[in-house]
């Protein structure tokens, strides 16, 4: 049966492939223990992708507050224009 190579394929390239439709195509009889690598892999994988985008964000938010600040403070400033400034 082809179900070896097909386990070692999934337990090596489960973080591109999606979890349920590979759970579905999967025979029953197939033990948690033979898919173990794939559901390690997988969740360490969306847990990698959720940590990068809360970093993310993070990143934004401090950038943008950052410009925020940087614009008030311009806006605050006055410049008198006068013959000699022109």
């Amino acid at each position: 049966m082809l179900l070896e190579p097909a386990l070692s394929l999934i337990s090596t390239h489960g973080t591109r492939l999606d979890a349920t439709e590979v759970l579905d195509l999967l025979p029953p009889l197939v033990t948690m223990e033979d898919v173990r690598a794939f559901f390690i892999k997988t969740i360490r994988g969306a847990t990698a992708k959720r940590n990068d985008s809360r970093i993310v964000r993070s990143l934004v938010s401090s950038r943008k507050e950052e410009v925020e600040r940087t614009l008030m403070g311009l806006q605050v400033k006055r410049v008198r224009i006068t013959d000699q400034r022109m």
